[in-house]
């Protein structure tokens, strides 16, 4: 149960059903009181998931930036680090007026302290369908080697 339950009874409002509740005014408000009257902000920060691989040979970010505009994406890495920023601007064309928005704009900052040494110079990044991937191939020093295993014989004393 939330710890603001007895809070919410005095102004009428049930824990199960207050998230709902402000979903729903939320939606009532953009229905009825069109978006250009009202100051809202537009840019809410979002953290979308990001997806890890690490490969052996490189480590592979990816996350879903739908609508994002390749001008909209700064990705910068270091030998030990990856930042990504992007937003998404929703601009109407000239002529055009809103009569409903189901998307919003929205700015991303993520920074990401890498668990290896990369090389940073190799650093590549795609962009397809909504997805940015980016892959970081690593240091020669943080790639992992094959060490050979030698038996060895015990000599019996007599």
């Amino acid at each position: 149960m939330l710890s603001h339950a007895p809070e919410l009874a005095l102004y009428g409002l049930s824990a199960p059903h207050t998230l709902r509740s402000l979903a729903q005014l939320r939606d009532d408000i953009d229905r009825f009181w069109p978006l250009p009257a009202r100051a809202r902000a537009e840019e809410p920060s979002v953290q979308p998931r990001l997806a890890f691989t690490d490969t052996g040979d490189a480590l592979e970010y990816s996350v879903a930036l739908p609508g994002c505009a390749l001008e909209q994406m700064e990705i910068t890495a270091t030998e030990d680090s990856l930042s990504i920023a992007a937003r998404r601007d929703l601009t109407l064309p000239d002529g055009f007026a809103l009569r409903s928005r189901e998307r919003r704009a929205w700015a991303l900052s993520r920074h990401i302290d890498l668990p290896c040494k990369v090389s940073a110079d190799d650093v590549q990044a795609t962009y397809a369908q909504g997805v940015l991937s980016v892959r970081l191939p690593k240091a020669p020093e943080a790639k992992p080697r094959r060490i050979e295993v030698r038996g060895v014989t015990q000599e019996v004393a007599s």
